[in-house]
């Protein structure tokens, strides 16, 4: 999930290099990373861009998963897809793009990630319609994989 925060609006090497900085600063764990000050995130992630909100959301994801979760979201794998989603977008910074990916590549549920290329990609070949929504991708494909 911290990951998929610090890829948010960033190129994927950037964002690579900003998760491999804490990583060699860190644990990367609700708990050591609750424990950090902000202006050590921001000092250890900036090459990532937007540097300041990521760090804010990175300290406010890990106090939530320690505080409401005990620490961890293990238990997603147990839920049903829907509930899952639910939990994940209920912690802040957590919007719909970084909900899938968790779900998808953590719990290896059944979805798809909706980033700029896949929605540009998606409306040039008419499989959603023009003004479709994030949450218009995920009917449309859920609609497809039930055939």
């Amino acid at each position: 999930m911290i990951l998929t925060v610090l890829s948010q609006a960033t190129e994927d090497i950037n964002s690579a290099r900003a998760f491999r900085n804490l990583q060699k600063r860190f644990q990367v764990t609700p708990d050591a990373l609750s424990k950090t000050d902000v202006k050590e995130f921001e000092e250890t992630i900036w090459v990532g861009g937007l540097y300041r909100n990521k760090a804010k959301v990175i300290k406010a994801i890990s106090n939530l998963i320690l505080e409401q979760h005990n620490g961890t979201l293990d238990f997603i794998y147990s839920l049903p897809f829907e509930d899952a989603r639910s939990t994940l977008l209920e912690i802040p910074g957590v919007g719909p793009k970084t909900a899938h990916i968790v779900l998808l590549f953590c719990t290896n549920k059944q979805t798809i990630p909706v980033d700029t290329h896949f929605n540009r990609v998606s409306k040039r070949l008419e499989l959603v319609p023009a003004k479709a929504d994030y949450e218009g991708y995920v009917r449309a494909w859920r609609a497809f994989t039930s055939q």
